[in-house]
């Protein structure tokens, strides 16, 4: 994965994929930006996922590392989990 700015090799998070990386980085700025979560048709369209429930495992996937919350059926419910 390589910064959009200087093209310099910018290494995932530890035990970390490409994919969940750009995810979490969207998740992070949608926050940031919005003070909500996005929705997963949302990180999907941004980072290229055409599949709801590809976007859903991604982001199970982020929490179950340690990464993010997710409260299971409540809208927006994804929240970062502090370094």
């Amino acid at each position: 994965m390589n910064c959009p700015h200087c093209g310099h090799e910018i290494a995932a998070p530890a035990g970390v994929t490409g994919r969940q990386k750009d995810v979490l980085d969207y998740i992070k700025g949608y926050i940031g930006a919005h003070g909500i979560a996005p929705s997963y048709a949302e990180i999907g369209k941004a980072v290229g996922i055409k599949s709801t429930a590809r976007t859903h495992v991604l982001v199970y996937d982020l929490a179950d590392r340690g990464h993010l919350t997710v409260k299971r059926y409540h809208a927006r419910s994804i929240a970062l989990v502090a370094p």
